[in-house]
């Protein structure tokens, strides 16, 4: 997070550990792709050129997506003129820059999304034009903290006033100020030994 000039620039880099089984897939795919056109050249069997093509066009299309979310980032650039969102380096669609006259609304929303895994919640950070269109500035954050702190430090900004949405995510705070596991365990050790010192004193 950067500021500068009354203004503020979030970055958030699209790596997570959910790339590693996509890295694991990509390596051996197009190690066998590579192998396979060796052979193929090798003996000059252009058909199976022909036939792997697709399978290689696959395979290119997965490293792609493994070097976006290995190295890609989103920034969003907080401004008293706009809001400019973008993503790389490399070019994925969702880049777009909103004028601050057009905004009326940010909000956060909790998605439910369905994968092979199982299910799981994402956070999506949306703004609302004068004309009440919706636009996505962040898909798919993994934290509610995070999403609602962009929320907030948006509104602060622009000097937007905080209202009520039609689906708006509202965080629970009696969740938020419960400590987490790590936390109770470290509170209770500082208890023993505080209560350790307490009877070694004379």
């Amino acid at each position: 997070m950067e500021a500068s000039g009354g203004g503020l620039t979030i970055v958030r880099s699209w790596r997570n550990w959910a790339v590693v089984p996509l890295v694991i897939f990509c390596v051996v795919w197009n190690g066998i792709m590579v192998t396979m056109f060796w052979v193929a050249l090798a003996n000059g069997q252009h058909e199976m050129l022909l036939f792997g093509s697709v399978h290689a066009a696959v395979g290119l299309g997965i490293l792609y997506s493994v070097l976006m979310r290995l190295f890609n980032r989103t920034r969003i650039t907080i401004s008293y003129r706009d809001i400019e969102v973008r993503h790389g380096p490399f070019p994925w669609p969702g880049s777009r820059s909103i004028p601050v006259y057009e905004l009326e609304q940010v909000y956060v929303r909790r998605v439910l999304i369905r994968t092979k895994n199982g299910t799981r919640h994402v956070f999506r950070l949306i703004a609302v034009d004068k004309s009440d269109k919706e636009v996505v500035l962040l898909k798919s954050l993994e934290s509610e903290d995070h999403a609602l702190f962009i929320e907030r430090e948006i509104e602060t900004i622009l000097g937007i006033k905080d209202r009520r949405v039609e689906g708006e995510h509202q965080s629970d705070p009696f969740s938020r100020n419960r400590p987490s596991f790590g936390e109770m365990i470290r509170i209770g050790r500082e208890a023993m030994d505080k209560s350790r010192r307490d009877q070694d004193k004379p």
